[in-house]
């Protein structure tokens, strides 16, 4: 790939996310939860860790995606890892 072909890809990928964590956003305020988000991408699990850190929360909830090494398959690199390292409790959606 070309970088403006990653450059465009980046730029698509990030604009879907933020529409779909818009979404998210708006029905859980429809139900009274304080939902915050923040989309990145890359090494994950710290900055997850790190950004829950610092805003104090009470628990971190995160996906699994499975995409990874057998071990990994069911719960995902990036679950499997703030899961073991977060001193804030996790809460894993499947």
């Amino acid at each position: 790939m070309t970088d403006a072909q990653i450059s465009y890809l980046e730029k698509y990928l990030l604009n879907n996310a933020s529409k779909f964590m818009s979404k998210a956003k708006t029905r859980a305020a429809q139900n009274g939860i304080l939902f915050d988000d923040d989309i990145t991408y890359g090494d994950e699990g710290p900055k997850i860790i790190n950004y829950a850190n610092s805003k104090a929360y009470d628990i971190i909830v995160i996906g699994s995606r499975g995409m990874g090494s057998i071990k990994e398959t069911f719960l995902g690199s990036t679950s499997n890892y703030v899961l073991h390292k977060s001193q804030i409790p996790v809460l894993i959606v499947k």
